[in-house]
């Protein structure tokens, strides 16, 4: 993408219900006899969003308030190779949960790594 451009998004609607009950949503089907509402809460709608091209500006122009992403400038720990190894993944977790709990003063993160093997 070399230009902005404008993409319809969704979002999730800002319910009342969320001030009492957390957002929840399971994508794999729960059974055919268990009603809808408890496989989900959400309730999405679609806006038109600008794409902003980030190349060439400056990490300060992003924010989570603003963008809902920012850019970070953290130092690795190796600037060769990822390594997928329990040991290599559980620091990068507890880097990340650092990095998380500094800057959004989170109240609680949970850093796990996400592929299965089967």
């Amino acid at each position: 993408m070399n230009q902005d451009q404008t993409v319809s998004l969704s979002f999730i609607e800002p319910l009342e219900i969320y001030n009492t009950v957390k957002p929840f949503g399971f994508n794999v089907e729960l059974g055919k006899d268990i009603p809808k509402s408890s496989q989900s809460n959400i309730e999405c709608a679609g806006y038109d969003v600008e794409l902003q091209d980030a190349r060439g500006r400056s990490l300060d122009d992003f924010s989570t308030d603003m963008q809902s992403f920012t850019f970070k400038s953290h130092p690795a720990t190796s600037t060769r190779t990822f390594s997928f190894e329990p040991e290599a993944i559980n620091a990068y977790c507890k880097r990340m949960i650092k990095l998380v709990y500094q800057d959004f003063a989170a109240d609680r993160v949970f850093c796990y790594d996400i592929r299965v093997s089967v």
